[in-house]
């Protein structure tokens, strides 16, 4: 039997008397390629042929649906050459959706780490805005994560010169390959779990090297264009409360020769109607009752945004229920 303890104010889960706790490290071979040497990674992209003159060139894959996207970056993979240097890039389609897409983006650590950065391309594959080491950072395991490299990013549904986020490409920088990471102590009710990736890390010393081919997730939440649902109403909810005028500024470490845009958002503010609280309510339930907490957190987040104050005991009182 699991038992499941509530603790913090967003968040507290699980500590157990299940001392196999299931270890979510995504892809089902990302323990194997994070062995890999990351010298042999780095040959690998030294030698590697640059695959394209253009951003227009790339494959790209269509995101089909919401939810996890676990995938490899690997020595056959394309190359590209950025200004931040070579690297080996996934290159994703981003879906029609209805407002903005919230992405996380996580790379777990095992014996290495392939550190992401994130280019986004709008229609016409120009760069509208990067995410690197300023959003995607180092962040210690906790009772429901490993340690990984993590950063949560918000894609509008227009920019300032109202143009649209199209396009992904998930890549590494030679600053982010030079480096290495130290790990944290474990948290102290993650320990208590007897994981396997928490005892390695009690006994660690070392720091960890960074490399040129690894594992990545793309955690997508969006409202599909032409569905209406209690999301699509929520999603609404925070629209209209949000305040804050967000200027995302462009980074100087993007494709050579091509500048991203900045752009602003602004909304304005409403009072949370009581069907909306209780359709945040059940939503966050439901995301609990799945077993999704990350989605719970953030419904928990967009709840209070939207003027929903005792979203979170929302949530502790849905996980004491299972």
């Amino acid at each position: 039997m699991k038992t499941i303890l509530a603790a913090s104010m967003m968040l507290a889960l699980a500590a157990c008397s299940n001392q196999n706790m299931v270890v979510d490290y995504g892809t089902d071979d990302t323990q194997e390629i994070q062995k890999v040497s990351p010298e042999e990674g780095y040959a690998a992209l030294a030698r590697a042929p640059i695959c394209c003159d253009s951003l227009t060139q790339f494959d790209y894959q269509l995101v089909t649906a919401p939810g996890k996207l676990d995938f490899t970056i690997t020595a056959s993979d394309p190359v590209f050459s950025f200004s931040s240097g070579r690297s080996f890039v996934k290159a994703f389609e981003l879906p029609n959706a209805v407002g903005a897409i919230n992405i996380d983006v996580s790379a777990p650590i095992v014996n290495s780490v392939f550190v992401p950065s994130i280019l986004v391309l709008d229609e016409e594959h120009q760069p509208l805005q990067l995410f690197d080491s300023n959003t995607i950072k180092y962040d210690s395991s906790s009772i429901v994560t490993v340690d990984r490299y993590y950063g949560n990013i918000l894609l509008p549904s227009h920019y300032g010169n109202q143009q649209k986020a199209k396009y992904l490409l998930v890549f590494t920088t030679t600053e982010a390959m030079q480096q290495q990471t130290k790990l944290t102590p474990p948290d102290s009710k993650a320990a208590e779990t007897g994981r396997v990736d928490v005892n390695m890390k009690i006994h660690m010393n070392k720091p960890i090297p960074h490399t040129a081919i690894g594992a990545a997730r793309l955690a997508f939440d969006y409202i599909p264009a032409g569905q209406q649902s209690a999301e699509a109403v929520a999603a609404a909810a925070v629209v209209a409360t949000s305040t804050r005028a967000v200027t995302i500024e462009p980074s100087q470490s993007s494709v050579d020769s091509i500048s991203a845009n900045s752009a602003t958002i602004n909304t304005q503010i409403s009072t949370i109607e009581p069907e909306v609280a209780a359709i945040f309510e059940q939503l966050i339930q439901q995301a609990v009752a799945d077993g999704n907490y990350d989605k719970a957190l953030k419904i928990v987040k967009d709840a209070e945004q939207a003027g929903l104050i005792n979203a979170n005991e929302v949530f502790v009182k849905a996980v004491k229920a299972q």
